[in-house]
């Protein structure tokens, strides 16, 4: 405790410093507690600083020791500064140095608050300041894509039986019946969707285009009507608002998008018990019993897709025909799906089995349904509003007997990982002259590599020029890590149950690729034809006994990239 004190007797900026050992502040435990006043600019600021057991992991509380707590960024409502977002911060790892940085963190934090130059981040953190609100409740909603005010359903996420239990207090029948948590969406469709089956009642989702900038509420106090009244003046006023408002006399839910002038969106609601509204020309509230703020936890895809580094508009309205839903093609699937693609046909004729199952994306829950039927109950279960059409067929039986078509499609994916079948779809291309580009995705043996064709009919080179031929070894892949002329291919029943051996892994590392690459080609920045090929681990390769190829050993670099012009044949 004397090293603590010494160090922090010698900060400039500090001064008052009392120390006490096993103290708690704001209910919170701490193993030492320290009581001083930090110099922001020219004034002084009394503060607790907490030093917890952990601090080697959770650093040290800082709180500003105010009977107000000031209206600044980055503070919660007992007056304890947010000082680091620990997930993508680099810190002094000795407590002293964890100590100093913390200090000198809180002192920024109030200098830019005070003076509002941090007041940016209000907004952009606008959510986590309604979590500091008293008595907030939660609401799950899918907010539409719309600049438009709505009526929203909702209703609350687990169901609450009203009637009074045996020897249940008053106060305890209304604390088990009170409702927390709500889900809402203008679609009634999304409430089975997402699993909620209770009594839907109409709300608001209203649009609000803000004149000035609206800052969250106070923390300390309760929203109040004059700082919804804000908002409620730039609704455009519906029909259907106004018929909303006047059956809602005892609560109305109301979830706000405001649309700030820098441009940031903002989603909060509230729930408004016995309100009193005037509709004349704009809306106004006139007076309520009770306003309950609402945390809106978004749930629609634009706001999910955020967290991605995928723009939701490249890849998620456009039509997929992925050919082969095994190994590869099962984790294309679950990437296409996990980057907003929702409408993706599905085409393979296999039933999964219990020896695909340690290199597939599925597992045992899914033996014996067809692969394409596996994957679509998989994706629908996972994510909502996807639209999977699945063929349990080859593809040149789809294409005959259900009508595929190419042309209906803006990427064809053919995952096979069947040189045979993607010579046959090569040719279907070219025969047809079939505009769609195509993404051909292959493994290699043992795991030591993987590939990528991204090939047009209208540019140079196409998949069977990957193709050359040898008098003695006849017809190989020119991309192939393999030195041509091996034999990589295991079976376990005959001719029917020949298998090439590679694990999950580099399927895996062959989806990520390919989605890599389906992004660059979206955004424009693929024009030519090309083979990707990544390179693997080749331990397991040369324990075996096989030989890799020159392509292999004069690789520098894990990833290479040969243009159609380099590769096309003459």
């Amino acid at each position: 405790m004397n090293l603590i004190k010494n160090d922090l007797l010698d900060k400039p900026y500090l001064s008052g410093i009392k120390i006490k050992n096993n103290e708690s502040y704001k209910n919170q435990s701490y193993d030492v507690k320290i009581k001083c006043e930090l110099k922001v600019g020219s004034s002084w600021f009394p503060i607790i600083i907490g030093i917890p057991n952990n601090w080697g992991q959770n650093l040290v509380d800082i709180y500003i020791a105010l009977e107000e707590i000031p209206y600044i960024p980055h503070i919660d409502n007992k007056g304890k500064l947010c000082l680091y977002d620990l997930e993508g911060s680099i810190i002094e790892k000795d407590l002293l140095g964890i100590l100093n940085q913390c200090i000198l963190r809180a002192q920024l934090i109030i200098e830019e608050g005070i003076s509002k130059k941090n007041w940016n981040d209000f907004l952009e953190e606008f959510d986590s300041y309604i979590l500091c609100l008293p008595e907030w409740k939660r609401a799950k909603a899918v907010i539409p894509n719309l600049e438009s005010s709505k009526k929203i359903s909702y209703c609350p996420t687990k169901e609450i039986k009203k009637q009074r239990r045996k020897n249940e207090s008053y106060s305890q029948y209304l604390k088990r019946t009170e409702v927390n948590d709500y889900f809402a969406s203008i679609d009634t469709n999304d409430f089975k969707e997402w699993g909620y089956n209770n009594s839907i009642k109409n709300g608001l989702y209203l649009y609000s285009e803000a004149k000035d900038i609206i800052y969250p509420p106070k923390i300390d106090k309760p929203i109040s009507v004059e700082y919804l009244n804000v908002i409620f003046e730039s609704v455009k006023i519906t029909s259907d608002i106004r018929k909303v408002i006047r059956k809602s006399k005892e609560e109305l839910f109301t979830i706000f998008e405001v649309k700030q002038p820098n441009g940031i969106s903002n989603t909060f609601g509230v729930i408004i018990k016995a309100p009193c509204f005037n509709t004349d020309s704009t809306l106004e509230l006139k007076k309520k019993t009770e306003i309950i703020p609402l945390y809106v936890e978004r749930l629609d895809e634009r706001s999910l897709l955020n967290r991605t580094s995928f723009d939701e508009n490249i890849l998620s309205n456009k039509e997929y025909l992925l050919i082969g839903c095994g190994s590869i093609g099962g984790y294309v699937f679950n990437n296409l799906i996990k980057s907003g693609c929702k409408s993706i046909t599905l085409i393979d004729h296999d039933i999964l089995q219990s020896e695909n199952i340690y290199r597939h994306l599925l597992g045992r829950d899914y033996i014996g349904d067809y692969k394409v039927e596996a994957l679509r109950k998989f994706g629908e279960r996972s994510l909502p509003g996807l639209k999977i059409k699945t063929i349990a067929e080859k593809i040149q039986d789809a294409i005959d007997d259900c009508g595929i078509d190419f042309n209906d499609y803006d990427y064809v994916i053919a995952a096979t990982g069947n040189a045979i079948v993607n010579m046959w779809i090569n040719d279907y291309i070219n025969t047809n002259k079939i505009n769609t580009p195509v993404f051909y995705i292959w493994n290699e043996t043992l795991d030591i590599g993987s590939h990528v064709a991204v090939i047009q009919f209208e540019k140079g080179g196409c998949y069977e020029c990957i193709f050359k031929r040898d008098e003695v070894l006849g017809l190989y892949d020119s991309t192939s890590y393999c030195k041509p002329g091996q034999s990589v291919t295991k079976n376990v029943s005959g001719c029917s149950g020949t298998f090439i051996p590679y694990g999950s892994l580099i399927s895996i590392q062959s989806s990520v690729l390919f989605i890599d690459l389906l992004k660059k080609f979206a955004e424009g920045r693929i024009e030519e034809n090309i083979v990707v090929s990544e390179k693997g681990d080749d331990y397991y390769f040369k324990k075996s006994g096989f030989i890799l190829s020159d392509n292999y050993n004069n690789q520098k670099d894990k990833i290479s990239t040969i243009k159609g012009n380099e590769f096309k044949n003459i």
